[in-house]
């Protein structure tokens, strides 16, 4: 259920024929956040999470997110916490582009439905 979470956390990101609200809300609580260098406050709730993945999209359509390998989990608490590194490239032949780094997702099972509670980039 955690992998499966993680893997649709990345996989939808850039699914053309899902909308990034639909991502915001099938793969993060209500009150989640996600952390990247570009949003040093966070992106908070569904609707700011959103945002962010449209701005993403914008930026480089085409793109794959996608890591083959998913990582253990350590669970505490009301957390399971996984460290996912990752490529991230753009297809589009006109603009080039490759990056690599890292996810640290906090997972949260509170509504019998696995959830991202937060992910910093």
């Amino acid at each position: 259920q955690y992998q499966r979470r993680i893997s649709s956390c990345f996989s939808e990101l850039f699914q053309p024929n899902l909308t990034c609200s639909d991502w915001a809300q099938n793969n993060f609580e209500q009150g989640g956040a996600w952390y990247h260098p570009t949003l040093p406050d966070g992106a908070m709730g569904w609707s700011e999470i959103a945002q962010f993945c449209t701005d993403t999209r914008k930026d480089y359509p085409q793109s794959e997110y996608l890591p083959t390998v998913l990582p253990a989990l350590t669970h505490s608490g009301e957390y399971s916490y996984a460290s996912v590194n990752y490529v991230f490239a753009s297809n589009q032949p006109e603009l080039p582009f490759a990056n690599w780094g890292n996810v640290f997702f906090a997972l949260s099972n509170q509504t019998g439905s696995v959830l991202v509670h937060s992910a910093v980039e």
